[in-house]
């Protein structure tokens, strides 16, 4: 009576939604479906990491921060040379900050076995020290002057000692 979109019910009293829908209307609905759980599930777990994952997103900017402020000292190491007007640096690291905590431990010794094992408490229990600030990778610094060996060798030599890494990790090229 009514075609295609005719209500026809099992003999259950179940309702046949294949000839009530159309078996392409449905495919479509069970996507459109899918797509809004997907939404949703997103939605949810994104929450959730911007709830309790700050972490991630200041340690991130806490290394930018550190990058910056090595640059801008590097900079100004730079301009007290003799025959340097101006300095550029770049400063290339490796990792990230580390936190480090120092915690209780417990020996525990087994008297059948004589094994040792160390308990350690969670890192809720733990008392926060610092920071472990990451290597540095590399330098590399543009300077007035730089086209100059002397001028290269003296930039090169600051760096290494002031920073602590070898001169291999230094590049100094001339500019303006």
């Amino acid at each position: 009576m009514y075609g295609e979109r005719e209500i026809i019910f099992a003999g259950d009293g179940e309702m046949n939604t294949e000839k009530l829908f159309g078996k392409k209307n449905l495919i479509i609905a069970a996507a459109i479906a899918a797509g809004i759980a997907l939404i949703i599930a997103g939605g949810v777990l994104s929450s959730k990491e911007n709830s309790g994952g700050d972490d991630g997103k200041s340690a991130i900017a806490g290394k930018l921060e550190y990058e910056l402020q090595l640059e801008r000292r590097i900079e100004e190491l730079c301009l007290s040379l003799d025959g340097i007007d101006s300095a550029k640096a770049l400063v290339t690291l490796d990792g990230g900050t580390e936190e480090i905590y120092a915690s209780n431990s417990r020996a525990k010794t087994d008297d059948r076995s004589g094994e040792n094992s160390v308990e350690y408490p969670s890192s809720s229990d733990a008392l926060r020290l610092g920071e472990k600030y990451p290597e540095i990778r590399g330098v590399a610094v543009v300077v007035s002057g730089g086209e100059s060996a002397q001028v290269r060798k003296n930039v090169t030599e600051l760096l290494s000692s002031s920073l602590g890494i070898s001169s291999n990790r230094i590049a100094v090229g001339g500019g303006k």
